[in-house]
C-alpha cells in the first residue's frame, strides 16, 4: 500500500486574489469564482489546466491519444467486466424475511 500525504488543493492555485488556497478551508471551495469576468482568474485557470499537459494526451482535434487509450485494460480485465466491481454477476437470493424468526435482545 502507498499511502500520499499531500496538502488539500495542492494541484491548484496556492493563492487567488491574494488570499491563500492550498492547505486552507478555500481548498473546498471554488478556488476560481469570476473566470468569467475577471482576466487575473481566466488566466490562473489556464495555467492550472495547462499543468496537466492536455496536449500529451489528446491529439489537435481533441480525442484522446491512442498511445494512451491503449492502457485501457480490454474484455474481463475491465473494471466493470470483474465480477467484485459489478455486483449483478455475484447476486445471490436473500433468504425469504417471513422465514426468519426473531428474538428480542435478552438487555
Amino acid at each position: 500500500m502507498i499511502v500520499l500525504r499531500s496538502p488539500k488543493g495542492w494541484t491548484g492555485p496556492k493563492v487567488v486574489d491574494g488570499l491563500p488556497v492550498e492547505d486552507s478551508f478555500r481548498s473546498h471551495q471554488l478556488p476560481l469564482t469570476e473566470v468569467r469576468s475577471n482576466p487575473a482568474h481566466l488566466a490562473l485557470l489556464d495555467a492550472w489546466m495547462r499543468e496537466y499537459r492536455p496536449a500529451e494526451l489528446f491529439t489537435p482535434d481533441g480525442a484522446l491519444d491512442p498511445r494512451i487509450a491503449a492502457f485501457a485494460p480490454l474484455g474481463e480485465r475491465r473494471m466493470s467486466a470483474n465480477p467484485n466491481a459489478n455486483g449483478g454477476l455475484l447476486r445471490e437470493d436473500l433468504p425469504e424475511i417471513r422465514d426468519w424468526t426473531w428474538t428480542p435482545h435478552p438487555g
